[in-house]
């Protein structure tokens, strides 16, 4: 199987399959209660942007109470 993906052609991504989608020797399953960490690329910088886009972090203060809620660390 292949995917394609314009947009993703044009962006960082990480594609994560449950099962063998092609012959990419580096595919393997994750073992039990394996965790996947992606670490996010770095923000592009304001020329990088497409014309009329902007880019604004958000804070816990943006977010819903349940949500901002959720990302505090236990």
């Amino acid at each position: 199987m292949r995917v394609h993906s314009s947009h993703l052609a044009d962006h960082p991504a990480v594609v994560v399959a449950s099962e063998r989608m092609d012959d990419n020797p580096h595919w393997r399953p994750l073992e039990p209660g394996e965790l996947l960490h992606v670490d996010p690329p770095p923000p592009p910088h304001p020329p990088d942007r497409p014309a009329g886009r902007t880019a604004h972090q958000l804070t816990l203060e943006d977010l819903h109470p349940a949500a901002a809620a959720s990302q505090k660390a236990a």
